[in-house]
This record gives C-alpha cells, sequence and structure tokens, in this order.
C-alpha cells in the first residue's frame, strides 16, 4: 500500500504541475490578446475617426499616437498580473479587486516619465483612463475564458479528488466552502475524522489515513483545523 502510495506521488505531481504551466500560459496569452484589442479598438476610434471626428479628436488629447507602446504596455502588464498573484489558481485569477490594482500597477510603470513632459493633470486623467479600460478589458477576457472553457469542457473533468482529513466540523466547513464548490478545480470526497471511533459521514479515523488514501485515489489532501501532538 505504501509503496502505490509512493508511485502515485510523482504521477499526482506532475499532472499538478502541467495543469498550473497550461493554465499560466493560457491566460497570459488571453491577456495580451485582450490589451491588443483594446488598443486596436483605440486607434480605430483616435486615428480611423470610426465614431467621428469629435469622439477622435478627444481621444488624441487623453491617448495621443505612441502613448501605451505596446511591448513596454505588455510587459508591464504581465509584471503586474503576475506580482498581485492574478496567474494563481482558483478564485485568485477572477478577483475583481486584484486585477484591479495589478491594472493600477502596470498602468503606472510606465507612465510615471510622463509626469515631467505633460504635467500632473493630464497623466492623471490618462492613468485614471487607462487602468479603467484595462481592468473592463481583464476582467471580461477572464469571464469569456472561463465560459469558453465550461461550455466544451466540464470543470468536473478535471477536478482533483480532494480528501479532508481533522474535526467532522471543520472539514465540513472546508468542504462546503466556495474553494471547493462544484466547478472549481477541486471535487470532495469525503473526510478522514481525527476522533476515534470517527463520526457520522466520516470515512475512517486517522490511524487509517494511508489505507483511506489509498483506498480513496486521493490526488489532494486537505488538513482542517488544528491538531494535537
Amino acid at each position: 500500500m505504501r509503496l502505490g502510495l509512493q508511485r502515485r506521488a510523482p504521477h499526482n505531481l506532475r499532472r499538478h504541475v502541467r495543469r498550473a504551466t497550461i493554465r499560466f500560459a493560457a491566460l497570459v496569452v488571453a491577456d495580451l490578446a485582450g490589451f491588443g484589442l483594446m488598443r486596436e479598438l483605440i486607434r480605430a476610434v483616435r486615428d480611423g475617426a470610426v465614431f467621428g471626428s469629435w469622439l477622435s479628436q478627444t481621444v488624441q488629447t487623453v491617448l495621443p499616437p505612441g502613448y501605451m507602446n505596446g511591448w513596454q504596455f505588455a510587459a508591464a502588464l504581465f509584471v503586474g498580473l503576475l506580482v498581485l498573484g492574478n496567474y494563481g489558481r482558483g478564485d485568485r485569477r477572477r478577483d475583481g479587486w486584484r486585477l484591479f490594482l495589478a491594472c493600477a500597477l502596470a498602468t503606472a510603470l510606465p507612465l510615471w516619465t510622463m509626469l515631467w513632459a505633460r504635467g500632473l493633470e493630464m497623466v492623471l486623467l490618462q492613468y485614471s483612463l487607462t487602468v479603467v479600460l484595462v481592468w473592463v478589458v481583464i476582467v471580461a477576457e477572464r469571464l469569456t475564458v472561463d465560459r469558453v472553457i465550461a461550455r466544451f469542457r466540464r470543470p468536473e473533468w478535471d477536478a482533483a479528488d480532494t480528501l479532508f482529513v481533522g474535526a467532522a466540523a471543520d472539514c465540513n466547513e472546508a468542504a462546503s466552502s466556495p474553494a471547493f464548490a462544484r466547478g472549481t478545480e477541486y471535487r470532495p470526497i469525503g473526510f478522514v475524522d481525527l476522533q476515534s471511533p470517527p463520526g457520522p459521514g466520516a470515512l475512517g479515523e486517522i490511524g487509517n489515513l494511508p489505507l483511506l488514501l489509498a483506498a480513496s485515489g486521493a490526488d489532494v489532501v486537505v488538513i482542517c483545523g488544528f491538531f494535537t501532538a
């Protein structure tokens, strides 16, 4: 049994690493693609006057040609999203406030050099407008990615079987939290009770954890509450 668990460990680790790598790469590509589409829309409004000359002139005043250089802002956006943890798993990549802070940081990185040339008032206007535009695009893009994935591939297909270990109350509370709700990256399959004999609904007691872990085929173990020595 222990040998079987040891042999499963590298497979589970490779699976988690592969999923994390694919998620990270897909989000980076989607974020940069969303930013690129936003820049093309600004160009169409500003340079192509697709919505009229008045709006074109207004946009040229606030967001002149050369503003928001592609590779510089793309790099700043990547750094901002990375630093704020927006490439993490679960709700961390969907958190609107965290995404807003990342966009605010990304906009500040390349924009501060313009402060001396264009003045505080204009730079603040550019900063506010850019942060809101980029934030709206990133949030919309990530919601779209989630919906597309959910449409063509059910989340439960890739969900990791999750076993909870701890007191019954703590395990039930953790399993019912949003992090382990239906449609997330984890699928609760039961809990192992610290008490002996185990309480109602438990798969077994802590003394039989290796056996229960092997029998359940769990990919993830969540420790709930505090363990006494």
